[in-house]
């Protein structure tokens, strides 16, 4: 499990088959790769500015996309006031 400002991460097991766009994969590509170097936490900004993106908006549309095809869940948390 991993967090992306206030969304948890999390990687159901799956078959091999992984059918997603450049871009998609370039997304989930970067969050194995931070988790597999230990990180858990992780700014939707900074993870942006690691794919070359403007803003996080792109980065949330594919993480939603990724969401949809079942190769990742994203769980809203509460953020503490």
């Amino acid at each position: 499990m991993m967090k992306i400002d206030n969304v948890e991460v999390t990687f159901p097991l799956l078959g091999d088959r992984f059918e997603a766009t450049e871009a998609q994969s370039d997304v989930y590509t970067l969050l194995l790769c931070l988790m597999s170097a230990g990180v858990t936490t992780y700014s939707a900004k900074a993870m942006s500015n690691q794919l070359g993106l403007r803003s996080p908006a792109p980065l949330w549309s594919r993480l939603k996309h990724l969401q949809e095809k079942g190769w990742l869940r994203l769980l809203e948390t509460a953020i503490a006031v």
